[in-house]
C-alpha cells in the first residue's frame, strides 16, 4: 500500500510538471503563433530598435503637433509617456482625429497598429511606424489657462516699484560721484 501511494504521488507530480511545462511553452510561443502584435512603448523601441524592426506593433499615445498631409497619407507625431514617434498613416485615419496636442489642447489618445521601422527605407532612414490602423481611444480637449487677476494687479505695482527704485539708485550713483548722495 505504501508503494502504491508513492507511485500515485510520483505520477501526480510528473503530471503537474508536464502541465506547467506545456503552459510555459504555450505562453512563450503565443506571439509567434498569431496572438497579434504586442503593445510597445517608445522607450523600448528607442532602446532596442533592432528587435522590433519590421514587426507589427501596437503603440498608444497622444496625437501632437500638426498633421502633415502627403498625397493619400500623412504624418502625425504620437507621444507616449517617454517620447514621440512619427506615424505614417492613411488620411482617413488622420481625419478621424479631432484634437492635436499643443500648449492649448490635450490631443486625442490614439492606438496605432502598424509596422515599426528603425530606419525606414521609404522616408530617408527615419525611425517611424507605418500605420495599418489608427483608432481614437479618447477624445482630446482644450486646456484652459485662466488669467490670475492678482497677477494682473501685481504687474503694474511691481513695475512702478522697480521704476522708483531705479530712479533712487541713479540719483545715489550721481550723488556719489559728486560727494553727497542726499542732494
Amino acid at each position: 500500500m505504501n508503494n502504491s501511494n508513492a507511485a500515485r504521488r510520483c505520477a501526480s507530480r510528473a503530471l503537474l510538471w508536464a502541465v506547467l511545462a506545456f503552459g510555459i511553452l504555450a505562453a512563450a510561443g503565443a506571439e509567434e503563433v498569431g496572438a497579434g502584435p504586442g503593445r510597445v512603448g517608445a522607450k523600448a523601441l528607442i532602446a532596442d530598435p533592432r528587435s522590433y524592426d519590421g514587426r507589427e506593433i501596437l503603440f498608444e499615445g497622444e496625437a501632437i503637433g500638426d498633421p502633415m498631409r502627403r498625397g493619400d497619407h500623412g504624418w502625425v507625431n504620437v507621444l507616449d509617456a517617454d517620447a514621440a514617434l512619427g506615424v505614417y498613416a492613411p488620411l482617413s485615419d488622420l481625419d478621424a482625429m479631432g484634437v492635436f496636442g499643443s500648449s492649448r489642447a490635450k490631443g486625442d489618445l490614439v492606438l496605432v497598429r502598424g509596422i515599426f521601422h528603425r530606419a525606414c527605407p521609404d522616408h530617408g532612414g527615419d525611425m517611424d511606424i507605418h500605420a495599418t490602423s489608427v483608432t481614437v481611444v479618447q477624445q482630446g480637449h482644450a486646456t484652459p489657462h485662466p488669467v490670475d487677476t492678482l497677477k494682473l494687479v501685481l504687474v503694474p505695482f511691481s513695475m512702478t516699484l522697480a521704476a522708483g527704485l531705479y530712479v533712487v539708485w541713479r540719483r545715489r550713483e550721481a550723488a556719489n560721484r559728486k560727494g553727497s548722495w542726499l542732494s
